[in-house]
């Protein structure tokens, strides 16, 4: 009830609520109408479209300006820096992007939609539960777990998969999602996906850093699981969001946890991002030549550097423990086209390291869920000011 109250509210304020199908060439309109209808069902809104030919985002720009829809659907673009400018061009709607070559919805039974438990892909989640319900089909969330940065105690790696598991049912219940949740361990979250997909199974993929890798798409989680697939796949990317906080921009899968002083800390942390699809290994020796570190506080090492494209910041963190040596190392990587991304990262990172107590916490956390909950539990107190 209250999802279906909250789509009726966008779809409100919208001027000419709706799902707009914007169809670059004759052959993919079909398709794209179909899922255009399904989410109208699903949703409860009203299938529009763009005029047939619109094969550049600049020309479906203005139908989507004129009709304000709730979500876009379109094609998947055949290149990876094509993403941002369709992502661009739908003006703050949902934009769901279909695979064009691998089957329509009439032998869908299951929608399964692969999560990293980044919160941002919530909503991502929701529409595949209102897709599910449309085509009256079953559907799970898989949630794959990892665990390179988890360290190497069995102990704290199993309290770690149950706080994540524990949490993420009760956040994926109070966001609305009514899909089953299905827990797994893994480090290879492709692969981890792959074995799990069925003949008859709707992959509903995200996309917010894969817009960040134009010149690299098949490195990427979600281009990577739709080359191998079979079934049909379409990947949901939903709008910027005008503010951040730390705990969007720190995901668990991209800390490493009692790390030893000494090590390469920022070879690890850049290591990590690679083994997670945030960033490809080629530009691995570019990132590490021209970073940056500096002091911010006593026990807070900060490392930063430039990286091709525009889009959210990717950041790693690792804990090197120690009641009065320990300190926390935090990595940034900055795409080049959206600086303004990052000076309000950096305020709330110095906000961070000027609270003595809230570092403290940090390092002693004995799992990334742990470390995470210090940074919810600081934002929500007004220890860390959430920045636009």
């Amino acid at each position: 009830m209250l999802e279906q109250a909250v789509w009726g509210l966008i779809m409100l304020n919208t001027r000419h609520p709706g799902i707009l199908v914007v169809s670059g060439h004759d052959f993919e309109t079909p398709l794209l109408s179909a899922y255009g209808e399904l989410l109208a069902r699903s949703l409860g809104g009203r299938l529009l479209h763009a005029r047939t030919g619109s094969h550049h985002w600049e020309d479906a720009g203005e139908a989507i300006r004129e009709l304000s829809p709730a979500v876009v659907v379109a094609a998947w673009p055949k290149r990876g820096r094509d993403a941002p400018e369709a992502q661009r061009a739908a003006r703050g709607a949902q934009l769901l992007l279909v695979d064009m070559h691998k089957g329509g919805l009439a032998n869908v039974r299951r929608i399964v939609a692969p999560w990293s438990g980044n919160p941002l892909s919530l909503g991502r989640l929701r529409l595949a539960s209102r897709l599910a319900d449309g085509l009256d089909a079953g559907g799970v969330v898989l949630r794959v777990v990892g665990m390179q940065g988890a360290g190497a105690d069995r102990q704290a790696r199993r309290r770690y998969f149950r706080q994540v598991s524990q949490r993420d049912r009760v956040e994926l219940a109070l966001a609305g999602v009514t899909l089953p949740a299905q827990f797994r361990v893994g480090d290879d979250v492709v692969g981890q996906t792959l074995v799990r997909i069925k003949a008859g199974d709707l992959v509903i993929v995200g996309g917010p850093n894969d817009l960040l890798l134009d010149e690299h798409p098949a490195t990427t989680v979600s281009w990577d699981i739709r080359d191998s697939v079979t079934g049909p796949v379409a990947m949901l990317i939903e709008p910027s969001r005008e503010s951040i906080s730390l705990s969007d921009v720190f995901q668990e899968g991209s800390m490493l946890m009692h790390i030893e002083a000494g090590d390469a800390i920022t070879e690890k942390m850049v290591d990590l991002l690679v083994g997670r699809r945030q960033v490809p290994w080629s530009w691995k020796p570019d990132i590490l030549r021209g970073s940056k570190q500096i002091s911010l506080g006593r026990r807070v090492v900060f490392t930063h550097t430039q990286i091709p494209g525009r889009g959210r910041i990717i950041a790693g963190l690792a804990v090197e423990p120690g009641p009065d040596a320990g300190r926390l190392h935090v990595l940034v990587l900055v795409p080049r086209e959206a600086y303004d991304t990052y000076l309000p990262v950096l305020a709330q990172l110095a906000q961070l390291a000027a609270d003595e107590t809230l570092v403290n916490s940090i390092i002693a956390g004995g799992t990334p869920a742990e470390v995470m909950l210090v940074l919810h539990n600081a934002q929500n107190a007004g220890k860390i000011a959430k920045a636009g």
